[in-house]
């Protein structure tokens, strides 16, 4: 029996809770190898925004699948990817032909590794990016907060050496009017 590769990206309702989410992910994984596929590699894309409103959802929470099969297999993994309510819409494409099944699986293996290794690289960068930009956030305030107790001791100082003017009671002289004579 001859085995494709496939590619299958599956949009989930984006209003489902993470748990929902999940379970719904891993069955449609378990779909696919209960129909004699292999899984290659699962990318979770995660919630993104939809480039026109589908069933009133402007979002949806998309999922990448790459897996071997027979292609008597598609068929059926595309009928229940269709009753399933909460997969609002779905598109797979063959991308080989009679494939390989051991270097595929390496392959997969090491696409797998390197974005393992992708992501910790960015957790750590994001990590990094987050703790400069906490300290340059304290020393702000400190700045902030140094500027502030400045400003309050000199009016503190100013307030303390000049005494206040005395306040004026007494009307003005109005000027002598002139006199005629």
């Amino acid at each position: 029996m001859l085995t494709h590769e496939y590619e299958t990206v599956v949009i989930f309702r984006p209003d489902l809770d993470d748990a929902d989410t999940r379970e719904n992910i891993d069955k449609l994984e378990n779909i696919i190898s209960d129909n004699s596929g292999t899984m290659l590699i699962k990318d979770e894309w995660g919630k993104r925004k939809l480039a026109y409103p589908i069933s009133n959802h402007l979002k949806g929470h998309y999922v990448l699948y790459n897996f071997l099969g027979p292609a008597t297999s598609i068929d059926e993994i595309e009928r229940r990817i269709r009753i399933n309510d909460n997969i609002i819409r779905f598109m797979t494409v063959k991308l080989d032909n009679d494939v390989d099944i051991p270097a595929k699986m390496a392959s997969a293996a090491e696409e797998r590794a390197r974005r393992e290794e992708e992501a910790r690289i960015r957790a750590e960068q994001d990590a990094e990016r987050l703790a400069n930009e906490e300290a340059a956030a304290k020393g702000y305030a400190a700045k902030l907060a140094a500027q502030s107790a400045a400003a309050e001791a000199a009016a503190a100082a100013a307030a303390t050496a000049a005494p206040e003017a005395p306040a004026a009671t007494e009307a003005p002289a109005a000027p002598p009017a002139n006199e005629e004579a």
